[in-house]
């Protein structure tokens, strides 16, 4: 029994030996089986939306981006509309945002807001079919988990309707 026991040991630890000297790579030329979901979101179409509305002025303006680069700027009562392609850096940083963003962070302007000369902000995620939404006031803005989005999308709008 005890030579069986050995015998047993001496296998197992050979079977181990094996398996640890096996490649941990994908051959090339094969797909790999594991993409990380950040690669694999990366790889997707995406658009990304903001209204701004409201304030004192009655603002009602606009920011449009796609996955390829494509921005759209528009502000109603002045009637202007600038379409350009944003850098690849400025790209990295938004995609990055639009990416990680989580179907739960879409949550309805927080209760208690009652500032009537605020702006308004409507934030619409749609990528690989699926849509988030996020509304938010000038008072809920910074409790909102994509403010950092929000606040990088106006901060384009500002700076192409100004013609930087």
């Amino acid at each position: 029994m005890k030579h069986f026991h050995r015998v047993l040991w001496l296998m197992l630890i050979g079977l181990l030996g094996m398996v640890s000297c096996a490649p941990l790579s994908v051959p090339e030329g094969q797909p790999s089986a594991t993409v990380s979901s950040l690669e694999a979101k990366s790889l997707s179409q995406w658009q990304v939306r903001l209204s701004q509305s409201g304030g004192i002025a009655g603002v009602s303006r606009r920011v449009e981006l796609d996955s390829n680069g494509a921005l759209k700027v528009s502000d109603e009562n002045s009637g202007v509309e600038i379409t350009t392609n944003l850098p690849p850096e400025a790209m990295k940083e938004i995609a990055a945002l639009v990416l990680g963003a989580q179907t739960g962070e879409q949550k309805p302007a927080l209760p208690g807001s009652a500032c009537r000369d605020c702006f308004n902000y409507v934030l619409t995620i749609e990528r690989d079919g699926e849509r988030i939404q996020v509304r938010a006031d000038d008072m809920t803005l910074d409790q909102v988990p994509l403010e950092p989005l929000i606040s990088r999308l106006l901060e384009l709008q500002r700076e192409a309707l100004s013609g930087k």
